[in-house]
């Protein structure tokens, strides 16, 4: 059969397991803390990526718009006078072509090269497989192109060619003029706006194909994002991702936004890792701060507890002692009486009743109140309220011993007792005092007591007088 356990041996327990709970709870709650900070922090990180890209996408627009621009006056020239066209890009040298990266080419009607301001390039080489005059030699409607980055076949390098179409006054179609600018120049402005070393800012056409990159263009030259990697890009105008960069491997956040119109999309990335190595030590710190915490509850409710069980095991040993204390008192001959401070009779054992009878029991330490008993010192006077040696031991909290005192009953009977009263004190350190009366002792034995108390009373009576010695001096 399974013991119960009392409620005190419950509480170190329920107390042990309120703790393992607090602990559970404060490492749970750092944990929580230290994600939501991390989270609501690559929240801002995502935002200021936004920002920059919206930035970008406004620096690209103007820029790309401004390269538009210059081909529309070249065109309209051209119309205008065909042999004009030199004469208006010298002019153009001084303000918009002030680059001399931006080069520019006329391809005619049948695809041969017409006019190239490029060194070293000779009229009449063959244009007409370039995806940018098939594009528009079949038929497609006037618009400003922006196509995939090509090699140049005198130049030797990878240009991305902007392409107006040509028209002539009867609106047939007579070639492309082509502005050819360098992949890096698009995206060199994060320098100037001083963007951090580790942002990326990437330019894509709708089919995925690197237009242009601030870092690492040389090695990722002619790269492509597969539709499936592209896709994310293409379902929202703007957004933020979290993803590994299928160029290089990087895990960065990356901010998009589309340039329309244009068919283009820009891309600023960065790595978060920093930021989340910072949280992450920020989770630690407050992990630990809450396994301090519960270290500090623990070692306090250690001593709780030990106190609980000294306390558990204080108030055992004193229901043992008052179990004991009471089968002693049932068997004792001399009766004992227990006061309490305001006099009265807590409880007394058999033989105090046996002697004393109940009301004088409870009579006992509240003497001259108008009881029905009268208490009387050694000389046969009533003993005032003062007097009495409980009150005397009430009082001043000091032990009286072996005082005589005698009882006189309602009925008229007088019982001479032995009185002896000592102090109790608690554990809550309230005054509780116990008296022990003795046995009745005999008329003959109170009579012989009570001359013995007078002799002596009187000799102290007599040695403590002056002009009588205590001792006489020798004779000579």
């Amino acid at each position: 059969m399974s013991r119960l356990m009392s409620p005190q041996s419950w509480r170190p327990r329920a107390l042990w397991l309120a703790w393992v709970l607090v602990t559970v709870g404060l490492v749970a709650v750092a944990q929580w803390e230290g994600r939501r900070q991390q989270h609501s922090r690559l929240e801002a990180f995502g935002g200021d990526l936004q920002s920059l890209a919206q930035v970008s996408a406004t620096i690209l627009t103007q820029r790309l718009q401004q390269l538009d621009d210059v081909l529309l006056v070249l065109r309209a020239a051209y119309q205008v006078d065909p042999n004009s066209l030199e004469a208006t890009i010298d002019l153009l040298r001084q303000g918009p072509l002030a680059d001399r990266d931006l080069q520019v080419v006329r391809v005619d009607r049948v695809g041969l090269l017409a006019y190239a301001d490029t060194p070293g390039a000779k009229p009449g080489m063959y244009l007409g497989d370039r995806s940018y005059f098939k594009f528009f030699a079949d038929g497609a409607a006037d618009q400003f192109l922006v196509d995939e980055p090509v090699l140049g076949r005198v130049t030797q390098r990878l240009s991305l060619p902007l392409v107006r179409p040509v028209y002539r006054p009867d609106g047939s179609f007579d070639g492309v003029l082509a502005l050819s600018v360098t992949q890096a120049s698009l995206t060199e402005f994060g320098a100037r706006l001083q963007f951090s070393p580790d942002t990326v800012v990437g330019l894509f056409n709708l089919d995925g194909a690197l237009v242009s990159r601030s870092r690492d263009l040389p090695a990722l030259k002619g790269s492509r994002l597969a539709p499936m990697q592209m896709a994310p890009f293409l379902s929202e105008p703007y957004g933020v991702l979290d993803h590994v960069s299928p160029l290089d491997g990087v895990t960065r956040l990356a901010a998009f936004r589309r340039l329309a119109p244009l068919p283009l999309v820009v891309v600023v990335a960065a790595d978060p890792g920093p930021l989340k190595r910072q949280t992450s030590l920020e989770i630690s710190a407050l992990t630990f701060g809450a396994c301090l915490m519960s270290a500090v509850l623990g070692v306090l409710l250690y001593y709780l507890s030990r106190a609980l069980q000294r306390r558990r095991e204080a108030a055992l040993l004193l229901a043992s002692s008052e179990a004991r204390l009471r089968a002693v008192l049932a068997v004792m001959a001399d009766g004992v009486v227990v006061l309490g401070p305001d006099g009265g009779a807590q409880s007394w054992n058999a033989a105090a009743e046996r002697i004393l009878g109940e009301p004088q029991c409870r009579e006992l330490g509240l003497p001259g109140s108008g009881g029905t008993s009268v208490w009387i010192g050694e000389d046969g006077v009533a003993l005032s309220a003062s007097q009495h040696p409980a009150r005397c031991a009430l009082d001043l909290g000091l032990s009286v011993d072996r005082a005589i005192v005698g009882l006189r009953r309602a009925d008229g009977e007088l019982l001479w007792l032995r009185m002896s009263s000592r102090p109790w004190w608690g554990s809550s350190a309230r005054l509780v005092r116990r008296w022990r009366c003795r046995l009745p002792i005999s008329r003959r034995c109170a009579r012989r007591h009570w001359m013995g108390a007078w002799r002596r009373r009187f000799s102290k009576t007599l040695r403590n007088r002056w002009w009588l010695p205590t001792r006489m001096p020798a004779l000579s």
